[in-house]
């Protein structure tokens, strides 16, 4: 019976007025923290109101997540495409984004310094992935996890990816997606959760 009230909850009104977006079943179906799936679904209904094309509206979204998207927030961002009906051409033709921020404002001293920062972060990091990625074709499956070095030399490097996306953040608001999407890696690495660090690379 709960999955038929979740199907209703996302059906296509019939009517005219224009349905209200299930946020709380979109959370608790995929997972994902109502603040989060608000956060995606203004985005969509923002691009979708102005017309914007696919990668201006990824941009849009991966602003408001905070971060590139992983895991079930992509589940989120299509039931809200798909409610909004906005199904855009590829590409970044079509009307600027006029909730993105201004790319002229960068602190060119701050990125150069996040940017030599990240080189020396990346190598070390890895370092510590590859092992991991080139054992997951291994018919063992213990060998496929990550040996528990791997994971204290990954919570030991996490601290250094925070450095990195702070000096962003400090270069200017056009790289908050990029800080954001570090501090996501960092927690992962702190984690041990090797699947999610491998995406986020």
């Amino acid at each position: 019976m709960a999955d038929l009230k979740d199907w209703a909850a996302d059906k296509p009104s019939s009517g005219t007025a224009k349905r209200s977006a299930p946020l709380k079943t979109w959370a608790k179906r995929h997972g994902v923290s109502e603040d989060m799936t608000r956060r995606i679904n203004a985005a969509v209904a923002s691009a979708k109101k102005q017309g914007l094309h696919g990668g201006r509206t990824v941009d849009a979204i991966e602003r408001a997540i905070g971060a590139v998207p992983t895991g079930n927030e992509f589940a989120v961002i299509e039931a809200a495409k798909k409610h909004h009906n906005h199904a855009p051409p590829m590409g970044y033709g079509g009307p600027d984004d006029k909730t993105a921020p201004d790319r002229k404002q960068v602190n060119e001293e701050a990125k150069k310094r996040a940017e030599t920062l990240l080189i020396k972060a990346n190598a070390r990091y890895l370092n510590i992935l590859h092992p991991w990625q080139r054992r997951q074709t291994d018919s063992d499956i213990r060998n496929q996890m990550p040996t528990d070095q791997e994971k204290r030399d990954a919570r030991d490097l996490a601290d250094d990816f925070e450095v990195v996306a702070d000096a962003f953040e400090e270069a200017g608001p056009i790289f908050a997606v990029r800080a954001g999407t570090l501090r996501k890696r960092a927690k992962a690495m702190r984690e041990g959760n090797f699947d999610l660090m491998s995406v986020l690379f």
